[in-house]
This record gives C-alpha cells, structure tokens and sequence, in this order.
C-alpha cells in the first residue's frame, strides 16, 4: 500500500495504457525505486527522508549562524561552490609571496616564522573561512623554536570557526571582546576549570594537564546563540585572551556579516530541486513496463485468449520464447527522459552561483568587452580580498613577531608583497615590467620572480654560467627610443643591468666583437662602423643597416626603375598609380644607387656617401601589398625622419 503522501501525488498519463496500471506501476515501481535511499545525507539530497515524492521543503536558516554552517555545508558538497573557492584560492596565492623589509636580518627571521607556520598554507584557509563566513577569527600561540640552527620566536595560528564565535560588547570601533562556543571535551575542560567550587590546586592541574586552554581562555560568559533573539535563554560561553586573538570581517551590518553564500540560497535550492528531478529520472530510466496486446479492431480477443497469454507470459519471462499470431504485440513503456541532466539550466544556475561567490554582476558572454569587463572585476575582487587577509596578518601576527624578537632592530615588520593578478593582457605586463627593469625603476629580483622564477637558484645559476658570459654576451639595448633623434654615444641601460650584471668591472667585449665606432652624425641617421667577416669593415648608417638585416634572407638587388630614378630628384613622398616612394636622407649627397629589392612590393634605393657609408635614399612601395598610408606607417616605425621632421 502506498505511504499517505503518494496517495496525494497527481498522475499524468500520457500513454496509451490503461489510468489503473500507469497508478499500479506509480504506486509499486516508481515511488519506492526513485527514491535515493542510502546515499549521503546533506543540503542537495535529503536522501534519509523516505522517497523524492515525499521529502520535506527547503528550511530557511533562522540567522546569520544558521547561514554560516549551511554555507560550510555546500563549500564542501556542492560542485560549483567548491569549484569556484578553489579557483579563487588559487589565482590569489598560486604564484607565492614575499616577505619586503629594507633590514636584512629583520626579514630573514620573518621567513623563517613564516616557514616555521606555514604562512602559505595557513593563507589559503584564511580565505576559504573568509568567503564561507565573511569574517576571519584567528588565534596564536608563540614559542621558541629552532629554524636552520638559528632560534627565534616564532607563532602557531589556528583559525576559529565562525559559527562558533560570539561578540561582547559593543563593536563599533573594531575593538570587541570575542567570545566561543567550546564543545566535547574543551565544554568539559573549561567548565570545570572556571567553576567557583574549583579549588586554586585543582585549577592549577588542570592548566598543567591543558596549558594552551588555560591561557587561551580568560573567564565565562552568557551569550544569545541567536544575534537577533534577545529573549531566548543565554547560553554559556568562554571569553577569549585578548592578545591571542584577532579578528577581520566583510562589510556588513553589526558585528556578523551574511556569509557571501546567502544571496546564494535561493539558487541552491532551485539547483538542489534539479538534482532531485535528476535522480529521480535516473532511478525512472532504469525501470520499464512491457505491455503485451492480443487481438485488434477486426478479430477482438476472447477471454480464451487473454488467459492464454497471460500464462504465456509468465512461462516467457522465464525461458524468453513466445509464440503468437500477427495479431500478437508488444509495447515498452519507458519515463520520458528529454529533461535529463539538461546542461542549459545547470550551466544557468552554475554561473549565477558562482558570480554570486565573486560579487559581480551578470555580463553578456556573447560581447567580448563584457566578458573581458568580467576577468577583470574577477581578479579585482580577489585582490581585494586577498589584500584584507594581508593587513590581517601584518598588524595582528607580524607586529606580535617583531615585539616577541627584541634582537631586532627593526621598528615595523615586514610587508607582505603578492604578485599582481594577471588573468589577461599579460604581454602587456611582460613588457611593463621589461621596462621598468631597464630604466632601473625596480630591482632585478622582483623582475625575475615576475616571470615565475626562483631568483635565489637563478643567481645560482648565473654563477654556474659565469664563464660562458664572454661567449654568450646579450646584445647591446638602447636606453631611449630610436625615434629621439641620433643614438650614437647613448648612456645605454641603466647602471646594474650590462653584461657584467652589476660588477663593478664588466667584462669587455669578446673577441671579434662588431666595433660600435661612430664615423658620423647627422639628424637623419647615424652612421657605424661594421666589422664584416672577420677583417673588412664597412661604414652603413644604423637604420638602413637594421632594415637590410631584417629582410636578409628575401632581399635581393635589382635594378631602379625609371619611376624610381625619377622620384631620387625629389625630396617630398610621391604616388604614381600603385606605387609609392618616400625620399629618405635627404640631406646627403649620395651616389652609385642601387635597388634592393627587401620583399613582395617593399623595396630600398641605397646608395654611397662620399666617405663610402652606405645610406638609404628611398623606400619603394607597391599596392596592393601596401597602401600610401601602410607606407608612411612602415616608414616612421623603422625609425626614418621624413621632411618636415627634422
């Protein structure tokens, strides 16, 4: 017999059977079998309330507690939370951080405190409680250890349930007494420890058999379980040390903010409600009815008949074999399962949970701008909070470091530094911090652990690689733009980053290295010397000398054509149909010219200064490869002033 909640369900036939055996197969297959007993009970599944049909309704938690351990619940079970926390923990602390402080003893014994905690993990579950909770309740406890033969005082960091945490007192400077909800045996422990009839010998065993409680805990109090409900009966909770404990929280309205997840719950159970039609869908599929039929509209079955079939089916099911007319036939009824696991709504409900987690608006995905709009709200609000947990740390853990380590000389601690947040347009970062290294504006280190690198095994093996610098020098890099004018004679980088890497004395330049001799100077381009092999040296001005090398392996000589020849008279741009020529050097007298042809439409007429240096006295282009623009455009990105540009 069905349970009194199914007698009560509606039933939707929509097949051609018969309303009593669709409720028969409802009642004995459906019910029963599409409920999931025995899975694990938690916020999507309710699996240990009896069968789908008759579960019990989503129950809106009664206050910010309730919330918190609700959303404790679903960081844990539900797929999009975890996926989401988990991507946010890691582009906030995949790429490490930093201890900066301008004493070097001061920061090496804050790297090994650090270590010896385990800062880089203990971050990562600072964030996941700030964003399950939105507040941060730490507690720390200090002792002299040895790291690396060196001892320091150094801190152990535990991190307070929220649920479990209570305000004293008023919280409207930041400054509130923090209180906690003890259970098992810590409930019993601290009970016995505060109560009057203790006497000061047996508190005194107590605090020898549990010294971390005994100090941790200053004395008891009644708090409301409930901040909202000051007419309940308080419930007794422990006062914590106040030096030992430090708290951080989201904005919010009093001292306990929503937890993110909250403005979540509505979708969650929609999301819970689909998984529940998905099981129930899944348990549905796997079951099926056979409905056998004996006769049709012209020769109807006899009574005879059907109480033949019937016994032929019940033999059938057992050996498989049935025989009958053309009027024998079979019908398998099966749940309709075109709803099953439908990706559009999970993906709908996905997204809007996760950007709920995040705290950011809906943006179109179809738009390109918008979804860049998105990745970078996204690492933002990492930053963000990523940001809360630092200050967290500097001014409640490092400052009790620094006070407890009185050999320092220090008066502040060390800031923490985290790489920036890059989830997109990193070539334009790369080239940022290329740049600020060359004009010497941050130090070598912070470039090279920009690029991920460890900087430490990188000196290492710069030393390693130490004798092959005289083979392997880099190439000279100008300090300004080559479109400021003649470079010859420049500063070049900065002071720390030649070949020598910052030595006082740099190596000199390798054997048969290409002379830098400057011959000439003149507005338009400056001319070098150039060692050719290993004894001939030409003279070539820099930027006709970088054009030939860039198309070294297509140029080839041709000879001028008459358009060409006629446009070497002239010291302004012309345009004869499809193509264009853009006089260069226009003040040097050149001779001897000769056409190198550098591509498909792209050419240059060089010719001979009296001294011999090679110049360029035009740039030939031809449509439709290039266009009278893309030509003025080539030729001011490879540096040459036209007339009226001196």
């Amino acid at each position: 017999m069905a349970p009194p909640e199914a007698e009560k369900v509606l039933i939707d036939n929509r097949t051609d059977l018969p309303d009593h055996v669709v409720e028969e197969a409802v009642m004995e297959h459906f019910v029963e079998h599409g409920s999931v007993v025995g899975a694990r009970s938690n916020f999507q599944t309710y699996a240990t309330e009896g069968s789908l049909l008759a579960r019990r309704k989503f129950t809106t938690p009664r206050d910010v507690f309730d919330e918190i351990m609700l959303a404790r619940q679903l960081a844990d079970g539900d797929d999009d939370v975890a996926a989401t926390m988990g991507s946010m923990i890691a582009v906030a602390f995949s790429e490490g951080m930093q201890n900066l402080h301008e004493d070097k003893p001061t920061r090496t014994v804050f790297d090994k405190a650090a270590k010896q905690m385990k800062l880089d993990m203990l971050m990562k579950k600072f964030y996941r409680e700030y964003l399950i909770s939105g507040s941060l309740t730490t507690v720390h406890l200090f002792q002299r250890v040895s790291v690396n033969g060196e001892r320091i005082t150094a801190p152990r960091v535990g991190v307070l349930l929220a649920e479990r945490v209570r305000v004293v007192g008023s919280d409207i400077f930041g400054t509130p007494r923090i209180a906690y909800l003890p259970e098992g045996q810590l409930a019993e422990f601290l009970q016995e420890y505060f109560a009057d009839k203790t006497t000061p010998a047996r508190r005194a065993e107590l605090a020898r058999l549990d010294p971390v409680s005994a100090t941790l805990f200053t004395g008891p109090t009644d708090v409301y379980t409930s901040p909202d409900n000051w007419i309940s009966e308080p419930t007794r909770a422990y006062l914590l040390n106040d030096a030992m404990v430090a708290r951080t929280s989201m904005p919010g309205d009093g001292p306990y903010p929503h937890p993110p997840l909250a403005r979540n719950f509505a979708l969650l159970e929609a999301k819970r409600l689909l998984n529940l039609m998905d099981y129930a869908l899944l348990q549905g599929g796997m079951n099926f009815i056979v409905v056998a039929k004996k006769g049709d509209k012209d020769r109807p079955a006899t009574p005879e008949e059907v109480t033949n079939l019937t016994t032929v089916i019940r033999q059938a099911t057992r050996t498989g074999v049935i025989v009958g007319d053309h009027r024998l036939q079979f019908d398998i009824v099966t749940p309709n399962l075109t709803e099953l696991l439908n990706p559009a709504k999970r993906q709908l409900l996905g997204r809007k949970i996760a950007q709920g987690l995040l705290r950011i608006p809906e943006q179109d995905q179809s738009n390109t701008a918008e979804a860049q709009t998105e990745t970078e709200l996204f690492s933002r609000v990492i930053a963000s909070d990523r940001n809360d947990l630092r200050r967290h740390v500097e001014d409640e853990i490092y400052e009790a470091i620094l006070a407890r380590n009185r050999k320092l000389n220090a008066t502040d601690p060390p800031r923490l530094w985290f790489p920036k947040i890059i989830l997109q347009g990193t070539q334009y970062f790369t080239d940022y911090i290329l740049k600020m290294r060359d004009r010497g504006d941050i130090p070598r280190r912070y470039a090279v652990e920009a690029g991920g690198f460890d900087y430490d095994a990188a000196v290492q093996q710069r030393k390693e690689e130490k004798p092959d610098d005289r083979i392997m020098t880099p190439a000279a890099v100008p300090f300004s733009s080559p479109n400021a004018g003649p470079q010859d004679n420049g500063p070049g980088r900065p002071a720390g980053s030649s070949s020598g890497n910052g030595a006082n004395n740099p190596p000199g330049p390798p054997a048969n290295a290409r002379p830098r001799q400057v011959i000439g100077r003149t507005a338009g381009e400056t001319v070098t010397a150039m060692l050719v092999g290993d004894e001939e040296t030409i003279r070539v001005g820099e930027l006709t000398y970088a054009v030939l090398e860039q198309y070294a392996d297509t140029k080839t000589i041709g000879r001028i054509t008459a358009f060409e020849r006629a446009a070497l008279q002239s010291d302004e741009p012309s345009n004869d149909g499809p193509s264009t020529v853009i006089p260069v050097n226009v003040g040097e007298e050149l001779s001897d010219f000769k056409a190198v042809r550098l591509a498909q439409g792209l050419s240059m007429v060089v010719g001979n200064r009296d001294d011999g240096a090679i110049m360029a006295r035009a740039l030939c282009f031809r449509e439709p490869e290039y266009s009278p623009l893309d030509a003025e455009e080539t030729a001011l990105r490879w540096g040459f002033v036209g007339p009226g540009e001196d």
